[in-house]
């Protein structure tokens, strides 16, 4: 956990102070499930200063989320979107209080020209005609850039915060294969009922070889560098690589076929260069 600043002191004291009220309430109401309320703030304080396990806990689930109703013709993809809409929260707050600014990220041409954007769309809105549309567009901007850009810039720094990326994306891919995989062997690895199968965790059946697609690339790089020492894991990869790959061809999407087709071309082409 990160050291605890200065400024957070007066986060201590109200905890403290929840934990007392809660507590008297309890008693004098009679009602135990008050106690609830200083653990879901303890629980909340912990992820403000440490909020690594909520972000990895993000990238598990974002192979496994679906899209719900909310608001009008709104929807929320959960529980990613919804872990996304905490980590934004939560990253301001840490911001505010433990003042960690690490500017580097704002050096790279390619930032600059993904916050000149965000700053058009921004300058856009009172312009807009639709100004519903365009605010939501903004707020969704916001929050991704906040978590998939500069959360993820204080996370991932080294090769192993990298690996434990991937390993986090495909564990939550691997539960969701390997359930679909299941499924679709007990009915013959039909074509005709694979988007029906493939919708029961996934969204349907190309997000499903999207989300597969992206993990076989991720796999192959771990295999790159795991060490020849590492017996168990780089069984388990190689298994993972399998079953991947299985259920990318027995999901029928040839758009997901040839783009991995491309990226071993790619692969190839680059490696001759070196």
């Amino acid at each position: 956990m990160k050291a605890l600043p200065t400024l957070a002191k007066p986060l201590i004291v109200s905890f403290a102070i929840i934990i007392v009220l809660s507590g008297l309430s309890a008693f004098y109401l009679n009602t135990p499930s008050i106690m609830l309320i200083p653990i879901l703030c303890a629980f909340g304080l912990y992820c403000v200063f440490d909020y690594e396990l909520v972000y990895y806990v993000l990238i598990f689930s974002l192979p496994l989320s679906k899209e719900f109703p909310i608001i009008g013709n709104s929807n929320l993809s959960l529980p990613a979107e919804g872990l996304i809409l905490v980590l934004a929260f939560i990253y301001v707050i840490s911001l505010i209080f433990q003042r960690n600014y690490d500017l580097g990220l704002l050096k790279d041409p390619m930032i600059i020209v993904l916050l000149l954007l965000y700053c058009w769309a921004v300058f856009e809105y009172p312009f807009s005609i639709e100004k519903l549309r365009t605010l939501k567009y903004i707020i969704a901007k916001t929050v991704y850039y906040l978590v998939f850009l500069f959360l993820t810039f204080s996370i991932i720094r080294s090769k192993n915060d990298l690996q434990k990326f991937i390993y986090a994306y495909t564990g939550g891919l691997f539960v969701g294969v390997i359930f679909t995989v299941v499924i679709h062997a007990k009915d013959g690895f039909s074509f005709e009922n694979i988007n029906y199968i493939s919708s029961i965790i996934f969204v349907n059946h190309v997000y499903y070889a999207a989300v597969i697609g992206i993990g076989i690339p991720l796999i192959w790089f771990l295999l790159k560098i795991t060490l020849k020492s590492s017996v168990k894991r780089s069984w388990y990869l190689k298994f993972l690589l399998i079953l991947f790959l299985f259920a990318l061809i027995t999901s029928y999407t040839r758009g997901s076929w040839l783009a991995l087709i491309i990226c071993i071309i790619f692969y190839k082409i680059m490696n001759y260069k070196k």
